[in-house]
């Protein structure tokens, strides 16, 4: 039995069939790596003006008593795959031949460079390499489609061919995001063009970065048969007049369309057969109060409303009742009340319901009982500080404990409470401050319930010597927790702060330096701030770390470096803690 001549004589009979393809294959070719071309024409009359290119193709027959199914894997030596890439790619067909030769099956692989070169990264011996091989289509729109595709990519990736892949990460460092641009073509014949999802499902595609101007593409990746494709519509979703969802997304998948409203829950519609619904409550609390509203208010009126246009749900109303209404009730009283809490507490970010432990659970009970019911609550005999944090999911709420005689806490808000707060002089006297002045660099990073506009109201209501200096040492906290997290409530309360304390505080040239190195992370210094900075430099000999400070903020490097090496050891040591220190380092990160 003559397993070549079969199996070249398949592929010759199914490129055949089409309508824009003509095979040039010789049974027994003895050309090094090739057994020929396939070429392809843009009209079915197949003239020369309407060639459009050629496939180079490689054909093994392979006995078997049983074919595979989808895929299996041959394997293609090394210096094979080096001769393909230099040619630009090429199909591999390989063609199973049952026992007695009457059947046959093919499969393929459409070798690009850029395949190529991944399957060669594993090669180190210069051996064989085992590839992947795919059922091959019988249905002749589908064939074409796969040879003018490789055409078509063989010439976009002719840079590969040197034998490397170029990285994404690459490409941008070298050209610059907002100067490329990113897409993938395909054939698609046979196939609704405002439809490309229905293509993905059953081909690969590559991914390209191009730069137009510089004649410039190159695939940046191998995009495998997708499981779905999603778009996102911006328009509202109503039931009875009230807004639910500010859009929805559109999910396309290989055997069903899909339509989700928020995260919870998603409308199914198969090809084949009836349509069902999937409820599963996820997000954050916000997200699930709005999930199981929309729930509600869709069985209790039988339809929405998306974008002006109306659409029954009394099949869906049905179905939600298995999900089981009382409970669903419950779970949203529940929800409602623990974001009552929550924004009680001053809480200003959703509650990430999806990351809930168990002990998170046992906080929100907490918070429940203290603060809406007002209970004392028992940790066992467990001393608690006065002022602590509760670690919930993403939030890190701080609140005030209050001991009672026996031995229970009530629990207060920290910014609601604590009215009275001392701190000491040196000499031992007393003075007035705020609670706010406690707070370090992770508290305002952490910190959930942190309302910067009361904190600054409290902060602005005492006025003594004591205070000033203590909210100045706290202004450098925020700009530390700025600098991690480059929050701008941070940054821009600090700057209210800082000039606020212009006018009280007496070593004015310090808070000018705290609050110009506020504008230093935000914008460009104006000349009048840069002028007296000058002042300062000149002014405050009696200062090393005011002059230090000022020269860093001029940006004078060489001022700075002969200012840093006359100071002492532990005059260094502490100003390596103050925020300014870094800004000089970053710069002279950059420099480098």
């Amino acid at each position: 039995m003559d397993i070549e001549n079969l199996g070249t004589s398949a592929v010759i009979d199914a490129i055949a069939r089409t309508d824009f393809l003509s095979p040039f294959v010789k049974s027994g070719d003895k050309e090094p790596s090739w057994d020929g071309h396939i070429y392809a024409f843009s009209h079915k009359s197949k003239k020369n003006e309407y060639y459009k290119g050629r496939a180079p193709v490689q054909i093994k027959g392979k006995l078997c008593k049983k074919f595979s199914e989808d895929e299996f894997r041959y394997p293609v030596r090394a210096v094979d795959l080096h001769s393909y890439r230099k040619e630009g790619g090429t199909i591999y067909f390989v063609v199973q031949i049952n026992i007695d030769g009457t059947c046959k099956k093919i499969y393929y692989n459409a070798l690009l460079p850029y395949t190529i070169n991944q399957l060669l990264e594993n090669d180190e011996n210069n051996g064989k390499l085992s590839v992947t091989m795919y059922e091959f289509p019988t249905e002749k729109n589908e064939i074409t489609n796969i040879v003018l595709d490789f055409i078509r990519d063989k010439d976009r990736q002719d840079l590969l061919k040197c034998g490397k892949n170029v990285s994404i990460d690459s490409v941008v460092q070298g050209i610059g995001l907002e100067n490329l641009s990113f897409g993938f073509a395909y054939t698609g014949l046979g196939y609704d063009y405002n439809k490309p999802y229905e293509y993905l499902f059953n081909h690969d595609t590559y991914l390209y970065a191009e730069q137009k101007e510089l004649n410039y593409q190159v695939p940046i990746c191998h995009m495998w048969r997708v499981n779905a494709a999603k778009t996102e519509l911006k328009i509202p979703v109503c039931v009875n007049g009230k807004e639910y969802f500010k859009s929805c997304e559109i999910v396309h998948r290989p055997d069903r369309n899909e339509i989700h409203f928020g995260k919870s829950i998603v409308f199914k519609e198969p090809h084949i057969g009836n349509p069902s619904m999937l409820f599963s409550l996820k997000g954050n609390i916000d997200e699930r109060i709005s999930a199981i509203e929309f729930l509600l208010a869709m069985v209790e009126n039988q339809e929405i409303v998306v974008d002006g246009t109306s659409i029954k749900t009394e099949f869906y109303a049905q179905e939600i009742k298995k999900f089981g209404i009382k409970e669903k009730e419950e779970q949203l009283q529940h929800l409602k009340i623990v974001k009552e809490v929550l924004e009680s507490l001053d809480v200003q970010v959703p509650l990430e319901y999806d990351n809930i432990t168990g002990k998170d659970e046992i906080y929100i009970k907490m918070l429940v009982q203290g603060i809406r019911y007002g209970d004392l609550i028992s940790f066992k005999d467990e001393k608690v500080p006065a002022i602590g944090h509760i670690p919930i999911a993403n939030l890190n709420i701080m609140l005030h404990f209050i001991e009672s005689a026996d031995g229970k806490y009530k629990i207060e808000n920290f910014a609601d409470d604590i009215a009275d707060c001392r701190s000491e002089y040196a000499d031992g006297t007393f003075f007035d401050t705020s609670k706010y002045t406690i707070l370090q660099t992770d508290d305002f990073i952490k910190i959930s319930n942190l309302r910067f506009d009361k904190m600054e109201q409290e902060l602005f209501s005492i006025e003594n010597m004591g205070h000033f200096w203590r909210v100045n040492l706290m202004l450098l906290e925020m700009i530390k927790a700025y600098d991690k997290t480059k929050r701008d409530v941070l940054i821009y309360s600090a700057i209210r702060i800082g000039i606020w304390l212009l006018e009280k505080y007496d070593d004015m040239d310090m808070v000018i330096l705290n609050v110009y190195q506020c504008y230093y992370r935000i914008r460009r210094l104006s000349d009048e701030e840069l002028d007296i900075l000058e002042e300062i430099a000149q002014r405050r000999r009696d200062n090393l770390s005011i002059i230090l400070g000022a020269y860093i903020l001029l940006e004078n490097n060489r001022k700075t470096k002969k200012i840093w090496k006359v100071m002492d050891r532990e005059a260094k040591k502490e100003f390596i803690k103050f925020p300014i220190y870094h800004i000089w380092m970053n710069r002279e990160d950059e420099s480098v």
